[in-house]
C-alpha cells in the first residue's frame, strides 16, 4: 500500500502488518506521486495506478521498486485512475 506523511506532497511505499495494522516504510525515499489510488502485483512488478489530476495525459501507470519505494512511469493514459482491481494469485 501507498501512504501519506504530513511531511512530504507524496506518498512510501508500505507494508502493512494485519495483525497490528502498523505500517512499515519500504525504503528510504518517497514514490515521488501523490495520488496512487490502487496497486497491482505481477510477474515480480509492483505497479501504481495514478491519478495526475486535470493535465492532457490524466492517468499513469507507474512501477515501484520493491526495495526503495521509488516509482519509474511505466505509460500515461487519457484515462484517470481510481483504484486498481487485481487477482489474489499473482
Amino acid at each position: 500500500m501507498t501512504v501519506g506523511s504530513p511531511l512530504t506532497e507524496t506518498g512510501y511505499l508500505a507494508w502493512i502488518d494485519t495483525t497490528t495494522w502498523d505500517a512499515t516504510l519500504i525504503g528510504s525515499a518517497t514514490t515521488g506521486y501523490d495520488r496512487i489510488f490502487g496497486l497491482g502485483y505481477w510477474g515480480g512488478t509492483i505497479f501504481g495506478f495514478v491519478d495526475n489530476g486535470s493535465t492532457a495525459q490524466t492517468g499513469s501507470l507507474v512501477t515501484i521498486d520493491v526495495e526503495t519505494g521509488v516509482a519509474t512511469p511505466a505509460t500515461t493514459s487519457q484515462f484517470r485512475w481510481y483504484g486498481a482491481g487485481v487477482t489474489t494469485k499473482a
